[in-house]
């Protein structure tokens, strides 16, 4: 019943907007609902909280300004375009699989790095590259290509040592990358050109990276001696294959470059939005990759594999997703959403501009341990800003947003990124999470320090 519920009303949802049925709008906050009831009894208790938060709150707006019945039920279906995105997007890593590319990349490490630091910049770098164009891909895919030859090099703690790399590599793209739902969002709220902020958020986003490196870069002596000798053996039994990993990684070069250029192409001719537009590609494109690799018939199982495993798992996600989404859309209808403004306006002449921008990256991080996944919690907050009214520029109020994002990608509990992997590498997202503390308060003291200066 889960699956059916999930995916009808994903379907459902997707006609709508293809074909601009708001006939249907009806039927998918009806959807929505039982999503929501059948998802609830399947959380976990913290997630159950929060959704009826969410729920309570609403239903308390809608009554309190006496909305109409009729509305309250139409309310539902809220931020189901991100729930589409993160059905959709896993397919893109079949092809990969299907492909050996993750092969590949094992290969080339195998053959071009010899010591532990070179094996995290390379693990990072490589999470960093394919997050511009993947997203959430990256993942799964960096993971199971990476973690044999971590285990070769003797690192004391595998699953630590990969998760950090991966995830940190994986989450600085998400300052700019316009595959990142929450770019589009941050940009709609901001009213900012996206190519006149590209240089900028790029060289934060660079900047993360060496950081990251930075800190990693501490290795045992006698640790380093014993890898380069290991790398010396390897290397000649993965010489004849080496040539052939380069191919193969020039192949997924081309092909990522090919979907992000189909990409930008079908949203400026479709009014789709970058989310939709992604979530419609994604399929389409990814068996498409697959029949060229003439593996259509693993394609398929790899369809109905995620169908009849996976997505019965994302109970929780579309609990807290719609609960959330109905939340908002009963900010608006009730009028509480001016109120929230000009309460934020109070407390930023109270505190002063410098102080507000140095706090702002904080909320979305503050609200990701309090559940709430890091879209929501932005998607909150920009119900709740005025950037007009705000004594901020539109370009500060970009990176503290974006970067309280990257934060939250990281160390939320409850993300798409730490459940990935957690999923993964078997091990509690609030593990992952605290793995992660000495880099993000390095990162969020340079981003404020950005700040400050701009």
């Amino acid at each position: 019943m889960h699956t059916i519920t999930f995916i009808s009303v994903v379907l459902l949802y997707l006609i709508s907007v293809m074909w601009g049925l708001d006939s249907l709008a009806s039927a998918i906050s009806l959807l929505s609902i039982v999503a929501i009831l059948i998802s609830i009894p399947r959380s976990s208790r913290l997630a159950q909280s929060l959704s009826l938060l969410f729920l309570l709150s609403g239903t308390w707006m809608l009554w309190s300004k006496h909305v109409g019945w009729h509305s309250y039920l139409t309310s539902f279906g809220g931020m189901l375009n991100l729930l589409t995105l993160f059905t959709m997007i896993p397919f893109l890593a079949l092809p990969i699989t299907l492909g050996g590319y993750g092969s590949a990349v094992e290969h080339v490490l195998h053959h071009r790095v010899n010591t532990p630091q070179q094996l995290y910049r390379t693990i990072s770098g490589l999470a960093f590259f394919l997050s511009s164009f993947l997203n959430l891909a990256t993942l799964p895919m960096m993971y199971y290509s990476v973690k044999d030859t971590v285990a070769q090099f003797g690192i004391r703690d595998v699953k630590r040592f990969t998760s950090l790399g991966i995830i940190h590599g994986y989450a600085l793209p998400i300052l700019w990358t316009p595959v990142a739902p929450i770019v589009g969002i941050v940009m709609d709220l901001t009213k900012v050109n996206w190519l006149q902020m590209f240089p900028l958020l790029f060289g934060i986003s660079v900047c993360g990276l060496v950081l990251d490196w930075i800190l990693n870069s501490r290795i045992d002596p006698e640790k380093a001696i014993v890898q380069r000798e290991l790398a010396a053996a390897v290397e000649s039994s993965f010489n004849r294959e080496v040539h052939a990993s380069k191919r193969k990684l020039v192949q997924i070069a081309f092909s990522i470059t090919l979907f992000i250029t189909l990409i930008i192409l079908l949203e400026w001719l479709f009014p789709f939005g970058l989310v939709i537009t992604v979530a419609l590609t994604s399929f389409p494109y990814a068996a498409l990759w697959a029949i060229l690799l003439r593996q259509s018939r693993g394609f398929m199982q790899g369809v109905r594999n995620h169908i009849s495993q996976q997505i019965p798992k994302m109970a929780e996600q579309f609990a807290i997703f719609l609960s959330a989404g109905f939340f908002v859309k009963a900010l608006q209808l009730s009028g509480y959403s001016e109120i929230i403004n000009r309460l934020v306006l109070q407390i930023e002449h109270s505190i002063g501009v410098e102080l507000f921008l140095i706090l702002l990256p904080l909320f979305p991080l503050f609200l990701a341990y309090l559940g709430m996944h890091p879209v929501v919690a932005i998607t909150l907050l920009a119900q709740s800003l005025n950037p007009a009214a705000l004594a901020v520029s539109a370009e500060g109020l970009t990176i503290a947003l974006l970067g309280g994002a990257v934060a939250t990608f990281i160390m939320g509990p409850f993300n798409a990124t730490l459940g990935i992997m957690s999923s993964i590498t078997k091990e509690s997202a609030y593990r992952i999470s605290v793995w992660s503390w000495p880099f993000t308060i390095c990162f969020l003291s340079m981003l404020l320090l950005i700040l400050l200066i701009l």
